[in-house]
């Protein structure tokens, strides 16, 4: 094998492996479909015992579920966190890319008089 052929072999090996590897866009926004308002910083805003269901209304807007009697409230909200692209050069496969999303739920639960009673959000990573 000469030294010439050698170096057209790897050469070729370095550009149909850069070709054919995936890439990772990091993204941190919004989809259309998402609630903007409510982020995770606003569980700061809400204080047990001080913060009525009132404020809350008057803050994040109705909510995206309440319970049959109103003492707990859900707003939820996704983040697109990254973009994942992956090209295919074989018979048969098909590339593409897919969105990685981080899915939140703010829940908010209150007491009889209608104050905060506790807050947590909740949030779960997958592709879409």
């Amino acid at each position: 094998m000469t030294r010439q052929f050698r170096n057209r072999c790897l050469s070729l090996c370095v550009i149909l492996g850069a070709l054919s590897t995936g890439c990772v866009i990091p993204m941190d926004y919004h989809p259309s479909d998402s609630r903007t308002n409510v982020r995770e910083e606003t569980t700061t805003t809400i204080i047990p015992g001080q913060t009525t269901k009132q404020d809350v209304f008057l803050g994040l807007g109705e909510p995206d579920e309440a319970s049959p009697d109103g003492s707990r409230l859900v707003y939820r909200w996704i983040k697109v966190k990254a973009i994942v692209h992956w090209p295919c050069f074989f018979p048969g496969c098909v590339g593409g890319s897919s969105k990685f999303v981080k899915w939140y739920a703010l829940i908010i639960t209150f007491d009889e008089p209608g104050l905060v009673l506790h807050r947590e959000v909740h949030s779960k990573e997958y592709f879409r």
